[in-house]
């Protein structure tokens, strides 16, 4: 991204949110994506089509180990 660009963040599909905060550790993992890792999450709620597959992404993110 240059650095006079705007980022757009990625609409996320309704109940998202919602799903993600009952989700500590997929909070958690959010908060220490850099950059680029955001940029590859925004790819991949862009492509979600139904309730059972951003339940599934949340899921994943919960599993991934904390980075220290």
């Amino acid at each position: 991204m240059k650095q006079n660009e705007f980022y757009l963040p990625p609409e996320y599909p309704f109940g998202f949110g919602f799903a993600l905060m009952q989700n500590p550790r997929a909070i958690a993992h959010l908060s220490e994506m850099s950059e680029p890792e955001w940029r590859e999450f925004g790819r991949k709620i862009s492509a979600i089509s139904s309730e059972e597959e951003w339940r599934n992404l949340i899921s994943e993110l919960a599993l991934i180990p904390p980075k220290f």
